[in-house]
């Protein structure tokens, strides 16, 4: 049983990282983004602060240090010297300032409140069963908390033989990352239930972020309500260790914060931080992050070339970590795929590519007129509702 001064200690070390890292966060972005305010400012500290507390951990739990007291240390550490070195913001002619966006009137304020109010408190009651009940979802108990048990108890990363799917085992694991250092504050886990709960307000932050100078914030930030409240979200990312949520937050916050940069380099880089996270907590967004990415570089190629080599330095910088690991311990940076280059050959992991063996791909049978009755339709009016 966690004793109330287990819990105290816990509450401190926790309360103290996030002051001490989101002080420096905002010291950071003020030096580099003098001219933001307001809930754009907020979602650029929050990915800097994010970036800062995760790679923090991945190169504790590299040299075999993540345990509490090196962990607290060097969190604190990293926060202190990032609000002592960013020094004091000096306003020049040539800082990027984010544009006031259109005022909205009270009555759109209100109906996009009341639709994310609705949203935050569905997530609330599972976050509350959760509490009460434990944490249920499949994918938590397979493999997301057992890898987050493992960090902690080998204090590094390495050791997940036994426990989860073999696949899971190479995938990025920035996800369960965060709910090991919830653990290690407390010496137990009650910190997990809440932490999608976090992912999805940042998601909604990002999503007003993305709309708010065409003056729509609140249809951006009602439609992100809207999708993170289907079934087939709620029934698996509130009160869980699900990455899905995590890996939209950050993808939106990408692309809030290159919609405000005008591909400025400071505001560019800080984004390629946000997409190089949402890949590192989930593969799957691999796909949109590329021609996010490929996107980017093109744009601002010509005109904009320091901002194009910034972008992609930050994305490698921010989810390069566990593809590297992969590559030190199997000779593969991607195990799930044979990929030839050239001479260069990274070879198949038969580990790895055993996820869906015998399996057939959701387009299988989307030809086949019986499957549709028992298998789409049932699965769309479940995962989407009516």
């Amino acid at each position: 049983m966690l004793g109330a001064a287990g819990y105290l200690v816990g509450a401190v070390a926790l309360g103290a990282v996030l002051a001490v890292v989101g002080c420096g966060s905002w010291r950071v972005r003020e030096a580099l983004l003098p001219g933001w305010q307001g809930a754009i400012a907020r979602l650029a500290e929050l990915v800097i602060g994010l970036f800062v507390v995760l790679t923090t951990a991945q190169v504790l739990g590299a040299i075999g240090a993540f345990d509490r007291v090196p962990v607290l240390a060097a969190e604190l550490a990293v926060g202190a010297a990032l609000y002592a070195g960013a020094g004091r913001p000096r306003p020049r002619q040539s800082a990027v300032v984010s544009p006031a966006a259109p005022v909205l009137g009270r009555v759109e304020l209100a109906g996009a409140a009341l639709g994310v109010g609705l949203v935050v408190v569905q997530w609330a009651t599972h976050v509350a069963y959760a509490l009460s009940k434990g944490m249920t979802y499949s994918d938590t108990m397979w493999y997301h908390q057992p890898f987050a048990a493992r960090f902690v108890q080998h204090h590094s990363f390495s050791a997940l033989d036994g426990v989860g799917l073999e696949a899971a085992r190479r995938y990025p694991l920035s996800s369960p990352l965060l709910h090991a250092l919830g653990m290690l504050a407390f010496n137990r886990d009650i910190v997990s239930p809440f932490i999608n709960l976090g992912w999805l307000l940042l998601a909604l932050l990002a999503a007003w972020c993305i709309g708010r100078r065409s003056g729509l914030g609140h249809v951006c930030t009602l439609g992100a309500a809207v999708a993170v409240g289907l079934p087939i979200l709620t029934a698996t990312q509130p009160g869980q260790a699900s990455s899905d949520v995590a890996a939209v937050a950050l993808f939106l916050a990408a692309v809030a914060l290159l919609l405000e940069s005008d591909l400025q380099p400071a505001p560019t880089a800080i984004g390629g931080l946000a997409l190089g996270m949402a890949l590192s907590m989930k593969i799957t967004v691999a796909a949109p992050a590329a021609v996010l990415a490929l996107g980017v570089v093109a744009l601002a190629w010509r005109a904009r070339r320091l901002s194009a080599v910034l972008w992609m330095c930050a994305l490698g910088a921010s989810g390069s970590f566990w593809f590297l690991r992969n590559w030190w311990l199997v000779g593969s940076p991607v195990p799930w795929f044979d990929v030839r280059l050239g001479p260069l050959h990274l070879r198949v992991h038969e580990a790895a590519s055993a996820v869906a063996s015998g399996q057939p791909s959701l387009a299988h049978g989307i030809a086949n007129t019986d499957v549709w009755p028992d298998f789409y339709l049932d699965a769309l009016w479940r995962g989407f509702g009516r």
